[in-house]
């Protein structure tokens, strides 16, 4: 599955942000508040945007015009289950959430 992280300004593909990079751009920008991830999953069966509470208009998850298919609504209960889709959330759980995509 290909995908893209976005956290504050900053993205990479999934495959090159590392768990340090990850943990870096989280804990530099929490002193100025919540930080806004988002990472889009796109693949012949998988297109969805996940996204943490602080990014603006965010539903903490999808937010598209159709209902999500079967693997994408377990891409979104397995996050809203990390707790990722509140404002604060552990990036521990962040990471360990991205390792299982990979």
């Amino acid at each position: 599955m290909d995908g893209q992280i976005r956290i504050g300004e900053q993205s990479r593909p999934l495959s090159e942000a590392s768990n340090d990079w990850i943990n870096s751009q989280i804990s530099g920008r929490q002193k100025d508040g919540p930080v806004c991830v988002q990472i889009q999953l796109t693949s012949p069966m998988v297109n969805v945007t996940l996204t943490t509470g602080a990014c603006k208009g965010s539903v903490g998850g999808g937010g598209g015009r159709r209902a999500p298919n079967e693997q994408e609504r377990e891409l979104l209960d397995a996050w809203e289950a990390r707790g990722l889709n509140a404002t604060t959330f552990n990036h521990g759980k962040l990471v360990s959430f991205i390792n299982s995509l990979r």
